[in-house]
Protein backbone atom coordinates (compact mmCIF):
# COMPACT_ATOMS: atom_id res chain seq x y z
CA UNK A 1 0.00 0.00 0.00
CA UNK A 2 3.03 2.29 0.02
CA UNK A 3 2.24 3.36 -3.53
CA UNK A 4 -1.01 5.06 -2.45
CA UNK A 5 0.20 6.76 0.73
CA UNK A 6 -0.06 10.25 -0.78
CA UNK A 7 -3.40 9.71 -2.52
CA UNK A 8 -6.46 11.68 -1.45
CA UNK A 9 -8.61 9.97 1.19
CA UNK A 10 -11.80 9.46 -0.80
CA UNK A 11 -13.92 6.61 -2.21
CA UNK A 12 -11.32 5.84 -4.89
CA UNK A 13 -8.62 5.04 -2.32
CA UNK A 14 -11.12 3.07 -0.23
CA UNK A 15 -11.89 0.95 -3.29
CA UNK A 16 -8.20 0.30 -4.00
CA UNK A 17 -7.58 -0.58 -0.36
CA UNK A 18 -10.64 -2.85 -0.18
CA UNK A 19 -9.68 -4.64 -3.42
CA UNK A 20 -6.10 -5.29 -2.27
CA UNK A 21 -7.14 -6.54 1.15
CA UNK A 22 -9.87 -8.68 -0.39
CA UNK A 23 -7.31 -10.20 -2.75
CA UNK A 24 -5.01 -11.02 0.16
CA UNK A 25 -7.86 -12.58 2.17
CA UNK A 26 -9.05 -14.54 -0.87
CA UNK A 27 -5.57 -15.98 -1.25
CA UNK A 28 -5.69 -17.10 2.41
CA UNK A 29 -9.09 -18.68 1.71
CA UNK A 30 -7.77 -20.46 -1.41
CA UNK A 31 -4.84 -21.87 0.60
CA UNK A 32 -7.24 -23.32 3.16
CA UNK A 33 -6.27 -21.00 6.02
CA UNK A 34 -9.86 -19.85 6.60
CA UNK A 35 -13.07 -21.68 7.44
CA UNK A 36 -16.10 -21.56 5.20
CA UNK A 37 -17.27 -22.96 1.91
CA UNK A 38 -17.42 -19.55 0.23
CA UNK A 39 -15.25 -16.45 0.59
CA UNK A 40 -18.24 -14.63 2.11
CA UNK A 41 -18.27 -17.16 4.96
CA UNK A 42 -14.49 -16.95 5.42
CA UNK A 43 -13.82 -13.21 5.51
CA UNK A 44 -15.03 -9.69 4.92
CA UNK A 45 -13.29 -6.40 4.18
CA UNK A 46 -14.84 -3.03 4.93
CA UNK A 47 -13.34 0.31 3.89
CA UNK A 48 -15.98 2.96 3.31
CA UNK A 49 -17.41 6.32 4.35
CA UNK A 50 -18.89 4.84 7.52
CA UNK A 51 -15.41 3.98 8.83
CA UNK A 52 -13.66 6.93 7.23
CA UNK A 53 -15.60 9.79 8.72
CA UNK A 54 -14.58 13.39 8.16
CA UNK A 55 -12.55 13.48 11.38
CA UNK A 56 -10.38 10.55 10.28
CA UNK A 57 -9.94 11.94 6.78
CA UNK A 58 -8.85 15.32 8.17
CA UNK A 59 -6.21 13.51 10.26
CA UNK A 60 -4.98 11.76 7.12
CA UNK A 61 -6.16 8.33 8.26
CA UNK A 62 -7.65 5.55 6.14
CA UNK A 63 -9.46 2.95 8.25
CA UNK A 64 -10.38 -0.58 7.19
CA UNK A 65 -11.91 -3.52 9.00
CA UNK A 66 -11.10 -7.09 8.11
CA UNK A 67 -12.98 -10.04 9.56
CA UNK A 68 -11.42 -13.49 9.31
CA UNK A 69 -12.72 -16.95 10.18
CA UNK A 70 -9.46 -18.85 10.78
CA UNK A 71 -9.38 -22.62 11.16
CA UNK A 72 -8.29 -22.16 14.76
CA UNK A 73 -9.48 -20.66 17.10
CA UNK A 74 -13.10 -21.29 16.31
CA UNK A 75 -14.19 -17.65 16.35
CA UNK A 76 -14.33 -14.78 13.92
CA UNK A 77 -11.43 -12.35 14.35
CA UNK A 78 -11.90 -8.64 13.65
CA UNK A 79 -8.86 -6.57 12.71
CA UNK A 80 -8.74 -2.82 12.22
CA UNK A 81 -6.06 -1.45 9.90
CA UNK A 82 -5.26 2.25 10.03
CA UNK A 83 -3.01 3.99 7.53
CA UNK A 84 -1.92 7.45 8.69
CA UNK A 85 0.94 9.85 8.09
CA UNK A 86 2.70 8.16 11.02
CA UNK A 87 2.50 4.72 9.36
CA UNK A 88 0.27 1.66 9.43
CA UNK A 89 -1.18 0.15 12.58
CA UNK A 90 -2.96 -3.18 12.87
CA UNK A 91 -5.15 -3.78 15.88
CA UNK A 92 -7.14 -6.86 16.81
CA UNK A 93 -10.62 -5.69 17.75
CA UNK A 94 -11.65 -9.01 19.32
CA UNK A 95 -13.64 -12.05 18.30
CA UNK A 96 -17.24 -12.00 17.20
Amino acid sequence: MDDVVFEQNDPAIWNVTRERLTGFCYELFQRGALKGITPEEAFFVKCDAELNRREEREEGKVLCEVGLAPLSPAEFILIQITRSPAGTTIEAAGGA
